[in-house]
């Protein structure tokens, strides 16, 4: 299974919407090394980057309704990603 392939089977079985951090400790794969494959998956539809709407990056954080911010992260919320229109096709 190509990592593309294992990147956005974790997106799919992780509920939909996960964040670089949360990705990189799923698939043990380093963040700078994931960045990469993920903005190729948005620009090709695989998945959406929710990281523009800072409403929606915190909508998908698992400590969102106690949170707070209590990420420090402030007025740029982690970039998010859930699967895009176009499935597994690559």
């Amino acid at each position: 299974m190509s990592l593309i392939h294992r990147v956005l089977n974790v997106v799919a079985a992780s509920g939909g919407v996960v964040n670089l951090g949360e990705l990189s400790r799923l698939t043990g794969v380093q963040p700078a090394a994931l960045q990469g494959i993920l903005d190729f998956c948005a620009r090709k539809g695989y998945l959406l980057a929710d990281g523009d709407d800072p409403a929606s990056a915190c909508a998908s954080c698992a400590a969102a309704d106690a949170c707070g911010l209590a990420c420090g992260m402030g007025d740029r919320k982690p970039r998010s990603y859930r699967l895009g229109r176009i499935s597994h096709s690559v």
